[in-house]
């Protein structure tokens, strides 16, 4: 995956790079860090733009209002978040935080209050 609010000023206009000039430079990349060389045997290039969020100032602050927003209501112990909303924006992060919440949750014993922003404690 490439992106970001850097793209543009690492890789050049999006617009304008044909998706033959996108895979250049992600097999570059991955020949750059990987010391992997050889052509791939098969690639797909899909260009999605404005798709990774970027979060707010004040973002935290809101997470931490949402979490206790969880544990006070009716819902305490019944709802978890977890996804790109909420800490971490890259398909990694996603599913970190949904095994750490998994495991969380398997542990738990009932009435628990796990709402899947623990990372903001």
């Amino acid at each position: 995956m490439l992106g970001g609010h850097l793209f543009q000023e690492r890789l050049g206009n999006l617009h304008s790079l044909t998706q033959q000039e996108i895979l250049a430079k992600a097999v570059e990349a991955v020949t750059r860090h990987l010391g992997i060389s050889r052509p791939p045997d098969s690639s797909s290039v899909s260009i999605h733009r404005g798709c990774i969020p970027q979060y707010v100032v004040g973002h935290h602050a809101v997470l931490q209002g949402v979490k206790g927003a969880l544990r006070r209501s009716d819902l305490n112990g019944l709802l978890s978040l977890t996804g790109a909303s909420y800490l971490g924006v890259s398909v990694n992060d996603c599913i970190y935080r949904a095994k750490r919440l998994a495991f969380s949750l398997a542990a738990e014993q009932q009435n628990s209050s796990t709402t899947g922003l623990e990372a903001l404690e």
